[in-house]
């Protein structure tokens, strides 16, 4: 028992040996610090690097604004361990300036700044939003920007918002607690109560998201209060459901003189104005009547008050996407409309033009309706020259159609859109394929159907029959195969059976021949 004991402690020594590895130091270079500053007059800075493996130094610009000729780092290279990296800057007479001190290994690196000041102090070019817009993306320089708040999103956590100079509006993504802030200043806006209308100044970098430009990394410089008389609606354009019975503007005023009004770009009959006109900041309310149409309608407005920039609003109502379904006798009997579409479905089964105008009879059980033309999409102005063609829609296909009715001397389906295609099944079959003969008959017919389809077909028999004599070899299209056989003068019944392969069926036919016997 001692010595099973000890045999089995000595394996676990052994295994847990194999187990244990010797530690492999892991790709590193680090620097003792992040950055690093230096005066105008220039110098000498040092950098103690610790690495695990061969590394090099490079020099680069802080910014795309600095030059960085004569700044110069020894030693330029080294290897694992500590090492002493001097870096040299030379006197500095212009504004301040930074360099980037990259050391790079085999899977590793690490870059720090060195921020050396210049005689002629920091350098923030103040611009237009223009030349704002027009300077490509760099997040290493930052801009002064100066003009009106038109428009302002998430007050209360990113304060995300619009400025514009006159020359031109630039979306400011958040504003950060300083330049290179660490993280946004939430709620900043709304702490500060500033809001649309009041003239801000701030820094920062160009940049851009899914190609349109924004400022970037923006601190707030300063701000002051507007004086002028000011409209503005957060949101000015409202989209209003087809069944929507009311729709409204927040409208924002400030330091007005008069009453603002609202006046309607045009006469409209399916919206009315409940708010008119008022002295204070409220919501425009407007009127609707249901879009029976499937087409979306417009109105736009304009409101005015001495002094102050006018407003314009836009108000749009989406179309009716309820379609009646109707059959093609119940079509033909609503009256005519620009506007409102029905839904009918049906087989094509009779195409007047399918490579241009693609004009055809729509056919269901209760009769059949004339197509002018297919459009591209409900509303549409343009018919889609061989949409038929285009889209393979033959003699038979299934289709479901958004209509108007017209009238051409006759009930028509125009400005129609299609919503839903099927081909006609494709088929080619035998209308018997079981025939049982007399013994004294000696020829047997089978008919070959095709539907909404064309092809050639083959016959085989499926074995040597020697009372078969002839039978058809093949085809093309609606046919028959015809077997030719001896009178059955034996005492039993026989039978033959055929095998049909028929281009573009994944499957072939069969044709089975019975002779009764005497």
């Amino acid at each position: 028992m001692k010595v099973k004991h000890i045999l089995s402690i000595l394996g676990l020594l052994a295994l847990a040996s194999c187990r244990m590895s010797t530690p492999v130091d892991q790709p590193m270079v680090t620097t003792d610090q992040g950055s690093y500053s230096l005066g105008s007059d220039g110098g000498d800075i040092t950098i103690t690097v610790t690495s695990t493996v061969d590394w090099k130094a490079s020099v680069f610009p802080g910014t795309s604004r600095d030059k960085v000729d004569d700044v110069s780092v020894f030693p330029t290279a080294g290897g694992p361990g500590q090492t002493v990296l001097t870096v040299h800057m030379g006197k500095n007479e212009d504004h301040n300036r930074s360099a980037l001190i990259s050391l790079n290994g085999d899977y590793t690196g690490v870059s720090a700044k060195v921020m050396q000041e210049g005689a002629l102090g920091e350098l923030i070019e103040e611009i237009s939003v223009a030349d704002f817009l027009d300077h490509p993306d760099d997040a290493s320089i930052f801009f002064i920007l100066s003009g009106k708040i038109t428009k302002v999103a998430k007050s209360d956590t990113y304060s995300n918002f619009y400025i514009n100079d006159g020359t031109g509006e630039i979306y400011i993504y958040g504003l950060y607690d300083g330049k290179n802030g660490p993280q946004f200043t939430d709620g900043w806006l709304d702490r500060m109560g500033v809001g649309v209308g009041w003239h801000i100044t701030v820094g920062a970098t160009r940049g851009s998201y899914k190609g349109t430009p924004e400022g970037m990394k923006t601190y707030p410089i300063e701000w002051s209060e507007p004086t002028d008389p000011m409209l503005s609606c957060a949101v000015p354009t409202v989209t209003a459901k087809a069944k929507d019975a009311e729709a409204r503007f927040a409208l924002e005023v400030l330091n007005l003189e008069e009453k603002w009004t609202v006046t309607p770009a045009e006469t409209y009959d399916w919206v009315t104005l409940t708010t008119k006109e008022g002295t204070e900041s409220g919501d425009i309310v407007l009127t609707l009547k249901e879009n029976v149409s499937m087409m979306q309608r417009t109105a736009t407005f304009t409101v005015a008050s001495a002094g102050a920039e006018s407003l314009k609003l836009t108000l749009t109502q989406e179309g009716n996407t309820d379609v009646e379904a109707l059959t093609v006798t119940d079509f033909g009997a609503k009256p005519v409309s620009k506007e409102i579409f029905y839904e009918l479905s049906g087989t094509v089964f009779q195409i007047i033009d399918g490579e241009q105008y693609s004009n055809f009879y729509l056919k269901d059980e209760s009769g059949s309706v004339y197509v002018a033309g297919l459009y591209d999409g409900v509303g549409g102005t343009e018919i889609v020259d061989g949409y038929l063609d285009k889209q393979g829609i033959k003699v038979g296909d299934y289709l479901k159609i958004w209509a108007r009715r017209a009238d051409w001397g006759m009930p028509v389906a125009a400005g129609a859109v299609v919503k839903e295609h099927k081909s006609a099944e494709k088929t080619a079959k035998l209308e018997v394929d079981t025939k049982v003969l007399a013994a004294t008959a000696t020829v047997g017919s089978f008919d070959l159907v095709f539907t909404n389809m064309s092809g050639s077909w083959t016959v085989e028999a499926d074995a040597d029959y020697d009372w078969v004599e002839e039978y058809t070899a093949g085809g093309t299209d609606d046919g028959s195969l015809t077997v030719v056989v001896k009178q059955n003068t034996t005492t039993s019944a026989r039978t033959a059976t055929f095998t049909i392969t028929v281009t573009g069926l994944a499957e072939p036919l069969r044709a089975t021949l019975t002779q009764l016997a005497p």
